[in-house]
This record gives structure tokens, sequence and C-alpha cells, in this order.
């Protein structure tokens, strides 16, 4: 990888032909290890001297809630998303979660800035983007313009459709978080054409 991070428009840091942006869309259902598999598919690309940028969410304990975090892959600095409620504590049909709407806007700044990058990670685009418009949508719409080689993205199930319309040009490869086989050597042809 080119230590100062440049890259020849394509994602690849290497400068020469570089590979196609790819999508790879991490799916399944909750508790199945999206995440999980994300953080796993960064470790590799990071121990193959990829450039990885954008962000990881993770749950914590907090009593009888749950505190979702956010990471900025590009500087290490986590905050607070959002809270879960207890359960039987929200009336029905309102959301469980209460998210924080400077933890969102940075989240967009982080996905606005994230490109260019040998792989693009978003831990998740969920209901708040696709369903309401809001959130981090525009940092998502831009960062997967790109430049970058592979971008890994968190959706659930019933959102790939909706989430498949903002991808450019439509295309991307759904995987599901459990299929181990499906994730052999994503990053392949980003190894060879971004190591310099």
């Amino acid at each position: 990888m080119n230590p100062g991070g440049a890259t020849d428009g394509t994602g690849s840091a290497g400068g020469g032909a570089a590979p196609a942006r790819r999508v790879l869309v991490v799916t399944g259902s909750p508790g199945e290890g999206k995440t999980t598999r994300c953080r796993r598919l960064v470790q590799e690309a990071r121990g193959a001297g990829l450039m990885v940028r954008g962000v990881l969410t993770f749950d914590t304990p907090d009593g009888t809630s749950v505190v979702r975090w956010l990471e900025d892959l590009g500087s290490g600095e986590r905050m607070v998303l959002g809270r879960k409620a207890p359960l039987g504590q929200t009336a029905v049909g309102a959301p469980r979660w209460s998210l924080d709407e400077a933890a969102l806007a940075r989240c967009e700044a982080i996905l606005m800035g994230a490109c260019p990058t040998d792989v693009l990670v978003i831990d998740e685009v969920g209901p708040v983007e696709l369903l309401h418009q809001r959130g981090s949508l525009a940092g998502v719409v831009q960062a997967l313009q790109g430049p970058y080689g592979v971008a890994i993205v968190v959706v659930r199930p019933w959102l790939v459709s909706r989430f498949l319309k903002i991808v450019p040009d439509g295309r991307a490869t759904v995987l599901h978080a459990r299929d181990d086989g499906a994730f052999d050597d994503p990053f392949a042809d980003l190894a060879t054409g971004g190591a310099s």
C-alpha cells in the first residue's frame, strides 16, 4: 500500500491497473454475526497492508439496556451512537433505539471523508437511512461513489433491496454473515494491485 494513502483513483494504492470497485453486502438476522464478520474482514485487510476506512458499530450492556458505539476505522475514535430501551419501556410501534443526532452527523462526516481507500466499511445502513432517508444517508451515498477497491456494507435482510437502489450501477454481491466460504480471500485482487 502507498504509505501516503494516495490512490490512482480506483481505490488501489498501487498506481497500476486496479480491480473494479466491488460492493459486498453482509446480511443476516440479529445476532448472526454481521458486525463480527466485518471486524474479521477489517483485521484481514489490515494484515494484508490495505488501507481501511469507514465505520463499525458494537454494543455493550448497560444495566437493563444496551449502548451502541460507533468506531471510526480511520482514526480509532469511538463515540456513543445510541441506546436501546429496555424491553417493555417503549410504546407499541415506537423505535427501541434512541440515536444521538450528533453521532449520526459525525458518522456521516466520517463516511464523506472515507475515500479514497482500499477497503470501505459501513456497519450498518439501516432503517434510519433506508426508510426515513436521514441519519448518515448522504455520507453512505457519497462513500459508495468511491474511489475504493472493496466496500463491505452491513444491511438487514429485509432492507437489502432498498440498499441496492443506492449502490452505483446497482451491482453488489449479497453474502450471509454465517457463510464462511463466501468470504474466502475477498482482498486478493487488492493485495496484488494495492501493494507497492
